[in-house]
């Protein structure tokens, strides 16, 4: 039997205001997918940014076969499909952000993925990585890719110390994301990727409306409704517990972004 678990991580308060809406979202989607459900709420990685945490995940592989991790500031909809279904055993799933066009992504436009696509190989050796870049927002893993957790979780200090000022010589621009990437790359896995669908961030807005896809990312609120963070994903968990209005949304996109200025 395949054990199969969904995790997240919620550290400090912003993290549980998040954790407080969609965690129950995603503890039902665990349970339509058959996993068990785990939110790491604390942290031994000390003096390091939270979201480094989710390394700490890859020991859950030591137990389950199978593992999806999802960010808390993404919502899911109560009729999104079976991601284990989706993604092949021995890939990693993730959503490629590469070949976003600049004018969806400043992170294309400013060339941020192909500084830290550099200075990872510069570090930490050539792995002959020059584009397939994922958001580390879904992730999908299986045991066998545990070693891509323990590679990024020995080198996140040394990345950490790199400066995010974008002003200087050298400088990193995301944190665990381009480790998970860089790792997937020098270990030669196959990354299939999921699509907006899974991983609905607000650049994806600009082909379709989030409504339309199954995971909705809040990583930055443009160009979502106005106010913060967690005003959108209490607005958004409102329409997804009516599922008339939510379906009528998804279906008519026009009527959606009318809302979204609000």
């Amino acid at each position: 039997m395949t054990r199969k678990i969904i995790t997240t991580v919620a550290i400090g308060e912003k993290g549980q205001k998040w954790a407080d809406i969609t965690h129950p979202w995603i503890r039902r989607y665990a349970e339509s997918c058959g996993a068990d459900f785990f939110s790491l709420s604390g942290s031994s990685l000390h003096n390091l940014w939270p979201g480094f945490s989710k390394l700490l995940l890859g020991r859950l592989l030591e137990d389950y076969d199978r593992l999806i991790y999802v960010d808390s500031d993404i919502l899911i909809s109560p009729n999104a499909p079976n991601l284990f279904d989706l993604v092949p055993i021995d890939n990693v799933g993730a959503t490629r952000i590469d070949h976003l066009t600049p004018h969806e992504a400043p992170a294309v436009a400013n060339g941020w993925i192909k500084n830290d696509i550099k200075l990872t190989q510069l570090m930490f050796g050539q792995a002959g990585w020059s584009d397939t870049y994922y958001n580390s927002g879904t992730l999908v893993f299986s045991k066998a890719h545990r070693e891509i957790f323990e590679r990024a979780l020995n080198c996140a200090k040394e990345w950490h110390t790199v400066p995010t000022d974008t002003s200087l010589e050298t400088f990193r621009v995301f944190a665990d994301q381009s480790l998970f990437n860089y790792w997937t790359q020098a270990l030669q896995f196959n990354v299939f990727d999921i699509g907006h669908a899974f991983n609905h961030a607000p650049a994806f807005n600009l082909r379709n409306h989030r409504y339309e896809s199954h995971f909705y990312h809040y990583v930055r609120l443009r160009p979502h409704r106005r106010g913060d963070r967690v005003r959108q994903l209490r607005i958004d968990s409102w329409i997804l517990n009516h599922p008339m209005l939510h379906s009528f949304l998804a279906e008519h996109p026009k009527f959606a972004r009318i809302i979204d200025k609000i």
